[in-house]
């Protein structure tokens, strides 16, 4: 059924009954039982040809236009093939056009107009029809397709073919190709962690060729998303793919989707950056731009899979009252500040790190916490309360190191030199050399009879300075 739908589409159909309306409304009914309704005849013969017509012609036009919306985006030299091969169809609308002006023509009796342009009409759709008829009927059976290869036996294909580590292949055929097909991914070996490449596979004769090969892929591929589908339900199957990868400071996945049709790969990914302490933990998402409409199709897919697989998770709640949120809060209140005043906000209760502990030092009245990666906290044991003292932007360059005096709390980082942290005022100062020494990762700090001596990359002597100095309102010699 859905092969004569494809052989006689409907305007074809309709184009046929006009004519035959037509030819009928042609005939004059003298001498015949109907003589006496040879008007009203001619007009219920016209009015059916005109609603044939009408009909079949917007089923054209809408036929035509969801095939041309094909070739959209590929260029003027598509478009004009396109326009080639309608030229046909181009010349029967305009007789169309040609006979109803004539039928509708209110100086003319609608009994004795003239039939030439439904004829050609009449002619045109036959001929279209005949021969469509003619190579239908003389082109040899097609014999059954076979189904797709069994999983096993086409990785067993794809491994002579490409060699290397089959991890993944998928049989599949597409709806009008005789070939089978394949995607297959795979790797260089068992041992080694990447790249990764995607294969399109093709039949040729009684042996196979690649149709397409993907870029290098470093990263370790996300098999839920490896599939085969038919977005644009064209026949032709699109191949999805995706790798993720993830390192200390953060990480994230690509989503690709290939469209054989189009030859072009469209993307869609997520990541998150652990490094970045000023900004919330939630994926950036990022996709491509669509050009056309049907890219737009394709990222919608893209999307769709995306929330299937549960790449992207849903955005947090932020409330900066929340303990859980003091160092955003910090940072949208204090930027990445290293030198200058300091805004506070108390949370209740002591701040665990919730992982390792970089450097921690007790006074009297407070527990300095460092931590790993992470902010500085200080907690006020009188009052049950913390708050952050200081974070930075980033998080490679955590506070290594902790010493705490009466007045200061001083603070060793790895990018950021020494910092003094005033209790009563708070307020940071940063010293980043010391008599021309430049202090960048420090490594320990320690109080021995009036000098702060900071152990830092320099060497393991260190650097012995006076804290008058150091503890001096505005120090001098000291940048």
């Amino acid at each position: 059924m859905e092969r004569l739908k494809e052989l006689l589409p409907l305007w074809t159909v309709l184009a046929f009954f006009a004519a035959g309306f037509g030819a009928l409304g042609s005939i004059s009914p003298e001498g015949t039982p109907f003589e006496d309704y040879a008007g009203t005849l001619h007009m219920v013969c016209y009015g059916a040809v005109v609603v044939c017509l009408i009909i079949g012609v917007l089923a054209l036009i809408l036929e035509r236009l969801r095939r041309f919306s094909k070739y959209l985006g590929r260029g003027i030299g598509a478009c004009a093939k396109f326009v080639r091969e309608n030229a046909l169809l181009v010349a029967a609308l305009v007789a169309v056009a040609l006979f109803l002006w004539r039928l509708f023509d209110l100086g003319r009796d609608p009994a004795v107009f003239s039939i030439v342009p439904l004829l050609v009409v009449a002619c045109i759709a036959l001929t279209i029809g005949l021969i469509r008829l003619l190579v239908f009927w003389t082109r040899p059976a097609r014999p059954p397709t076979p189904p797709p290869y069994p999983k096993e036996e086409a990785k067993g294909i794809a491994f002579s073919i490409l060699g290397g580590t089959i991890v993944e292949v998928i049989p599949y055929r597409d709806r009008d190709n005789p070939h089978q097909l394949m995607a297959v991914m795979r790797k260089p070996s068992d041992r080694d962690e990447f790249p990764y490449h995607i294969f399109i596979l093709e039949q040729f004769g009684s042996s196979w060729r690649v149709a397409w090969e993907s870029e290098k892929l470093l990263g370790r591929p996300d098999l839920r998303v490896f599939k085969v589908h038919d977005f644009d339900s064209d026949g032709v199957a699109e191949i999805s793919f995706g790798f993720e990868d993830w390192g200390t400071g953060g990480g994230g996945e690509t989503v690709h989707l290939y469209v054989p049709s189009t030859k072009r790969t469209y993307w869609a990914s997520t990541g998150v950056f652990w490094g970045d302490l000023t900004s919330p933990l939630v994926d950036r998402i990022k996709t491509m731009e669509p050009e056309s409409p049907d890219d737009q199709i394709y990222l919608d897919a893209l999307e769709s899979m995306c929330d299937e697989v549960g790449l992207v998770g849903p955005l947090p709640e932020i409330d900066l009252d929340d303990p859980q949120y003091g160092v955003l809060r910090w940072h949208k209140e204090n930027g990445e500040l290293v030198h200058g005043q300091v805004e506070i906000h108390l949370y209740e209760g002591f701040r665990e790190c919730g992982g390792s502990i970089s450097a921690q030092a007790e006074d009297n009245h407070y527990i300095w916490t460092s931590c790993f990666k992470g902010a500085v906290y200080g907690y006020m044991k009188s009052e049950d309360k913390h708050f952050v003292v200081w974070s930075p932007g980033s998080q490679w360059g955590w506070a290594t190191s902790l010493l705490a005096t009466d007045r200061y709390l001083w603070i060793g980082t790895r990018w950021e030199g020494l910092l003094r942290f005033d209790k009563d005022k708070c307020f940071l100062w940063q010293f980043k050399t010391i008599f021309g020494e430049e202090l960048k990762d420090i490594d320990s700090l320690e109080l021995d009879e009036g000098y702060l001596v900071i152990g830092h990359s320099r060497g393991p002597e260190g650097l012995r300075i006076e804290m008058e100095l150091l503890e001096a309102e505005t120090p001098s010699g000291v940048d």
